[in-house]
């Protein structure tokens, strides 16, 4: 899993996201910013 934290230099708003690897071919996305998203991920190959 990794996070990553952005400020936006125009704005006083941090953006979080979230990208956890639950096997080779599924990955799932959090974003904080500007609302709230959730991306899943399937590949049909692995990414080993």
């Amino acid at each position: 899993a990794s996070v990553v934290r952005q400020m936006k230099d125009s704005e006083m708003a941090m953006q979080w996201t979230l990208l956890y690897q639950l096997t080779s071919r599924l990955r799932i996305l959090f974003q904080s910013s500007p609302s709230w998203r959730l991306l899943c991920e399937y590949s049909a190959t692995s990414q080993d």
